[in-house]
């Protein structure tokens, strides 16, 4: 999970742990004069491991914008709830290579 805020109003970005493998940011700077510090991206890696021949994998994520005033209790809450509804979605599945 990762999150910006700006004063009361908050993007909070939650990925399936078992398949973010890093969270990235940019960095603080002068968002006149500088084009990446302007952008404020928020990044969530995903997999970071090989895959076999014929398996497939797919992952939930999902961006919430509220008023949240940077509390980490609400963060926590909505995070909590995106693990409960996204843990009975399989992960993997096959698929038949094309040659």
């Amino acid at each position: 999970m990762a999150f910006f805020s700006k004063g009361e109003l908050d993007v909070v970005l939650m990925g399936r742990p078992e398949d973010v493998y890093a969270v990235g940011a940019t960095y603080q700077g002068n968002a006149e004069t500088d084009s990446i510090a302007a952008h404020r991206s928020l990044y969530l890696s995903l997999f970071g491991a090989d895959m076999a021949a014929g398996s497939g994998r797919r992952t939930q994520m999902r961006m919430v914008v509220g008023e949240y005033g940077s509390d980490q209790e609400k963060h926590t809450a909505l995070y909590e709830s995106f693990l409960r509804e996204v843990e009975s979605i399989p992960r993997t599945f096959q698929i038949n290579p094309k040659y």
